[in-house]
């Protein structure tokens, strides 16, 4: 992946944001539920992948502006369905405005100097850090 040179470089980056600051997941979930409506898949170890697979087809369904959570230490994926979109912005743009610079205190700086907050356009390898206890969140853009 290139590295970025403005803010803008990264809202153009199509692809998963995995959080690595250290971010409560109750402040996490709380701060996305102010814009987002939100779905949760609660799994066990018994049934991760058959709940993932579920959660993933629909997060591929979506008909509104979201995403998909996961976070290190919650049993649960959720899905995030944005309220309200009344300048019909992107998905991306509205997880750096509204949660990653606004509600996690995200600097322009830190989102471009990838401090913090990794990117990548595997969702495998963005889940994977957050079973490996590497990321916090990890915020799925498909």
């Amino acid at each position: 992946m290139s590295d970025f040179t403005k803010l803008e470089d990264v809202l153009n980056f199509k692809g998963n944001r995995i959080i690595t600051k250290r971010i409560e997941p109750y402040d996490v979930i709380e701060s996305a539920k102010k814009f987002y409506d939100v779905t949760d898949y609660t799994f066990t170890g018994r049934n991760k992948f058959e709940i993932l697979d579920k959660f993933l087809t629909e997060l591929n369904s979506l008909k509104v502006a979201g995403m998909g959570l996961y976070m290190k230490n919650v049993n649960k994926f959720y899905l995030l369905k944005i309220k309200e979109n009344p300048e019909n912005k992107t998905n991306i743009e509205l997880l750096h405005s509204l949660l990653i610079s606004k509600e996690y205190g995200f600097s322009e700086d830190e989102q471009i100097n990838k401090q913090g907050i990794e990117y990548s356009t595997n969702t495998d390898y963005a889940l994977e850090q957050i079973d490996m206890g590497k990321a916090e969140a990890s915020f799925i853009l498909i």
